[in-house]
Parts: C-alpha cells; sequence; structure tokens
C-alpha cells in the first residue's frame, strides 16, 4: 500500500520499541546500510544501527549476531531490552552469486512491488507481525524473503524460537529441517539425506519444517548471549553450528558429541558456549500458509520474481513496477520489467526474464530466463 505521496506506507509499529540493527562485513558495507536505513520509512522511534565485522574480519553468522548484541547494548545501556524488540539483520554478503544485486547489495536491490521496495523492507514487515507485543530479539537474513499469515502464533516460550515453513521433504537435502513434538525442538538436521529425514521423524504428509534463517532469543537469553560476546567475536563463530546446536533441543546428545562437530571456534570457546546454553530450551514455530525463498542467486531471484509462487499475491510482487513497456505470460511463468522503459511498444519481454533499471529499443533483444 501507498501513502498519498507515493511512498510506501510504513510497517505498522509494535507494542514494543524497536531497535533495527544491520551487520556488514566491513566498514564500507556498514557505511552503506547506514545511508539505507535513513531512507527507509520505519514506525516512528525507531532507532537503527548497522555495525561491520571487527576489523574487517568476518566472525561469522553467530559472531555477527552477538556483535550486533553487544552494540544494542553499548548503544542502549543496561536497559536494552526493557520493552523493547531488536531486530538484527544480517546482509554482509557480496552477491557473487547474483551480480545484478551486488552495486546495492542483495538486502537492498529493488523488487517489483508497487512502489518499488526491498527485500530488507519486506522483511522487517514480516518480522513485526511475527514478533509483535514480543519484546527480545529476531534474526534473520537479509536475502530472504518471507511470507507469513496474519496471525503466525505465538513466541511467549521461554529461551530460544526457530521459525519453520512447511515444505516437501525434497526440498530438506538442502537445506536445515527442525524435528519437534507439541513445538519442542528435539533435534536439527542439515541437509540430510531423504533416508535420513524419514529415521529422525522429520517427515509428516511428506513435508517438513523447514528452517526460515529466522530465530528468536527472549530477554533472558539475549541477556546471556551478550555476555558471551567478547570472547566469541575474536573468532569466527556460526549461528547454527555454535549456538543452536549447544540449546536444549540443538540435537546434540552431550558436550562431546558438540565439541566433535565442524568449527572453526577453538574447543575452549565451544566448551563455554555449550555450558552456558546447554538449559536453554529450542522450540519451534510453523505456522500454516508461509513461505520463505533464498534469493542469493541470479537464478533463485528469477525463481521467485517470475514463477508462481506464495510470494506473488501475498507480497505484491508485479510483472510491471515503475516500467513502460509489456511482459509475457507462458503456464503461469512470467516477464518482470522493474523501473525500466521500452522505446517499442510493440515488443514484449519473453516469460521467465528480468528487465530492470535499463532503457531499450525493444524487449526483442532478451533471450529467455536471463
Amino acid at each position: 500500500m501507498a501513502a498519498l505521496d507515493g511512498r510506501a506506507t510504513p510497517p505498522k509499529p509494535p507494542a514494543t520499541k524497536l531497535l533495527v540493527v544491520v551487520t556488514a562485513a566491513n566498514e564500507l558495507q556498514a557505511t552503506s546500510a547506514r545511508i539505507e536505513l535513513a531512507k527507509r520509512d520505519l514506525p516512528a522511534g525507531t532507532r537503527t544501527l548497522a555495525v561491520a565485522d571487527p576489523a574487517g574480519r568476518r566472525i561469522g553468522s553467530g559472531g555477527g549476531t552477538l556483535h550486533a548484541l553487544k552494540a544494542a547494548h553499548e548503544l542502549l545501556g543496561d536497559a536494552w531490552l526493557d520493552d523493547r524488540l531488536v531486530l538484527i539483520i544480517h546482509s554482509g554478503g557480496d552477491s557473487q552469486r547474483a551480480p545484478s544485486q551486488s552495486v546495492c547489495g542483495k538486502a537492498w536491490s529493488l523488487l517489483p512491488t508497487v512502489p518499488p521496495k526491498a527485500p530488507v523492507d519486506l522483511l522487517i514487515e514480516q518480522l513485526l507481525k511475527l514478533c509483535a507485543g514480543a519484546p527480545g530479539v529476531v534474526v534473520a537474513c537479509g536475502d530472504v524473503l518471507l511470507k507469513l499469515p496474519d496471525e503466525p502464533g505465538s513466541l511467549a516460550n521461554q529461551g530460544v524460537t526457530g521459525l519453520a515453513v512447511p515444505a516437501p521433504k525434497d526440498y530438506g537435502t538442502r537445506h536445515g529441517v527442525y524435528v519437534s513434538h507439541e513445538g519442542r525442538c528435539s533435534t536439527y538436521l542439515q541437509k540430510a539425506s531423504p533416508a535420513e529425514l524419514e529415521k529422525a521423524g522429520a517427515v509428516t504428509d511428506g513435508q517438513v519444517a523447514l528452517d526460515s534463517g529466522v530465530v528468536f532469543f527472549d530477554v533472558a537469553t539475549s541477556k546471556k548471549l551478550v555476555q558471551l560476546a567478547d570472547a566469541a567475536i575474536r573468532h569466527r563463530v556460526e549461528l547454527y553450528g555454535d549456538l543452536i546446536q549447544a540449546l536444549d533441543g540443538g540435537g546434540v546428545a552431550s558436550e562431546d558429541a558438540f565439541l566433535a562437530l565442524k568449527s572453526d571456534a577453538p574447543e575452549d570457546l565451544r566448551r563455554i558456549l555449550y555450558e552456558q546454553l546447554r538449559d536453554v530450551p529450542l522450540h519451534v514455530l510453523t505456522p500454516r500458509d508461509s513461505a520463505f525463498a533464498h534469493v542469493g542467486t541470479s537464478q533463485e531471484l528469477l525463481d521467485v520474481l517470475c514463477r508462481p509462487s506464495l510470494f506473488r499475491e501475498g507480497l505484491g510482487l508485479h510483472a510491471l513496477s515503475q516500467s513502460v513497456g509489456a511482459s509475457s505470460e507462458d503456464d503461469g511463468v512470467r516477464g518482470v520489467l522493474l523501473n525500466s522503459l521500452t522505446a517499442c511498444g510493440a515488443s514484449s519481454l519473453i516469460a521467465g526474464s528480468l528487465v530492470e533499471h535499463s532503457r531499450l529499443s525493444s524487449l526483442d533483444v532478451v533471450g529467455a530466463n536471463c
């Protein structure tokens, strides 16, 4: 929905105060993120922060999360989580597999909504819906599209809650999968084979609970993580392998089993992480009629924009956005024009291709699936 001046309507404000933290690989990326954040139409009173990995050294998704928590605590003081939601969005990738989005970065590149929005805008809208009224910390990746129902469920459980989406079991061989009973996670599988998924009890009616990359930490757990930040951010720490799998329900039966997992973090640090997190329960929320898509490659972007999906209707993705021209559609697959002008009105963009930020004499020069 657009405001009268043509700008996007800000997301509905949360019941809690809001801080949006964007992580970056280096200070140059962080500076760019600060500029982008200043352009966003966020709920009134929202504070924003962009933090770079220390000294430009990649510290992993877990290290980036802990570094962002430390920065939030330093900004807001000891009352940093009093009636507040901290939203952490990881956007430190180089977009090497999606070169058309490498200038702004995948999180900030426009999508064909009306008016155009970036993945980070759509993600914030969905996360505010998920976390409405819940203080704590929610972590997500900036190159993910998320579609949730109007009432996705409750985040009232103590500890940590992973957001899952129902998906065919074949997807589970390429992603993380939660195995749970009545919302309590019993194990977490990463790129398991179909046989392993079946054996673990992850498959129900041909579907699995696919990890969306979104994780919510309650206030108590978030404060505990802040105390671990200084020791952890000197190393490369991963959110799932080093933090989530250390939780009660992360699928690791003992400290020895946890230490045996592949990790770039030193063993003494991993012992500390396990000791501090092993009693924190891991829950799973799997809303019906939800979906997520990773747009980390050019082909993934084409699939989301050009092929039938829940995102077309749910997120308002159009075939034409701020463009002059026409697109073809073939068996549900369409061409998409974004912020582009075509001089020849008789031409039409072939189904399955995307033209953005361009001025062309004719769309006939555009090939298929590009």
